[in-house]
């Protein structure tokens, strides 16, 4: 493929990737939703009988409308962890342009190198990992990499990045895109493990 597929064909697993974000959000807000009803429930079960809902909380107080809340939103959260699981990025060009598509506007945008670096700072997160890999190939193999910020400036907009030649050459290396996908494809004992974040 040409730089110009490349990029194409990024950019449609990139849409699929933001509708399932969406679907993601979605059901973040169903769970979010269901914590409200069981402390209504939780209100009501008190008032009924004669104790307030923070020692019922306490005892870990469970009726029939708790139970049902409480089941609803376990298997909302096997849906979320599914969603969650299938969101792979299947090489660093896939996985920038997402974070600047999925993000535009957003406050917690990511559309420059300050952004990104940033969004890939904390410890243990994913992305972060995803970033220090990059970067060790690119001082090994390149002899540059993305904390330089002489060649990628803070304010450098982001898809100057993963649409850059050198983004391009790092797809077409078959070595790097082998180990790449053996992190973001991991699984430990049968369970999805992201770059190691998991177990």
């Amino acid at each position: 493929m040409n730089k110009e597929e490349i990029i194409k064909d990024s950019d449609q697993i990139v849409n699929r990737l933001i509708m399932q974000y969406k679907e993601y959000m979605r059901l973040l807000n169903k769970i979010k939703n269901k914590d409200k009803e069981l402390l209504e429930a939780i209100a009501t079960a008190g008032k009924r009988l004669g104790k307030i809902p923070s020692e019922l909380l306490q005892d870990n107080y469970k009726d029939s409308d708790t139970k049902a809340i409480n089941k609803e939103k376990d298997l909302l959260k096997i849906d979320l962890d599914q969603i969650s699981d299938e969101m792979t990025f299947a090489n660093p060009i896939i996985w920038m342009m997402y974070k600047y598509k999925a993000y535009k506007g957003a406050s917690n945008e990511i559309s420059n190198m300050r952004q990104f670096r940033n969004h890939c700072t904390p410890k243990g997160y994913i992305c972060t990992e995803r970033y220090i890999f990059l970067n060790q190939y690119l001082k090994e193999n390149q002899d540059t990499s993305l904390s330089d910020t002489e060649r990628f400036p803070d304010d450098m907009d982001l898809s100057e990045v993963y649409e850059s030649d050198l983004m391009i050459s790092i797809y077409e290396d078959l070595e790097f895109m082998t180990h790449w996908k053996g992190l973001e494809y991991l699984k430990t004992d049968g369970k999805i493990n992201k770059w190691k974040t998991v177990v």
